[in-house]
């Protein structure tokens, strides 16, 4: 069994914060992070790290996580942007 986000996990985050009528700044500031990154999370930009998941289920009081069978297929939740290495074909002579 392993923790994974759930698929909504930024509305989750975004809806849970509101309903304290807390800014990003004001969450930020409780999850002694800052606001940049919170900002990044609720955009979606960045995939937050399980300490990061930890701090804001607590200070939510939400659940932004399910357990999963280990033996299914591994799926990858970064996300990848095309690099110029995948665009760009050497050519030698």
């Amino acid at each position: 069994m392993r923790n994974e986000l759930l698929e909504n996990y930024v509305q989750i985050i975004r809806d849970a914060r509101e309903t304290k009528s807390w800014s990003q700044e004001d969450l930020a500031e409780n999850l002694k992070e800052k606001a940049s990154l919170i900002k990044k999370i609720e955009r979606g930009e960045i995939i937050p790290e399980d300490s990061i998941i930890k701090k804001l289920e607590h200070a939510l009081k939400i659940k932004i996580t399910e357990r999963v069978d280990a033996t299914g297929p591994e799926v990858s939740h970064t996300k990848k942007d095309t690099t110029l290495g995948d665009i760009v074909t050497i050519k030698r002579k």
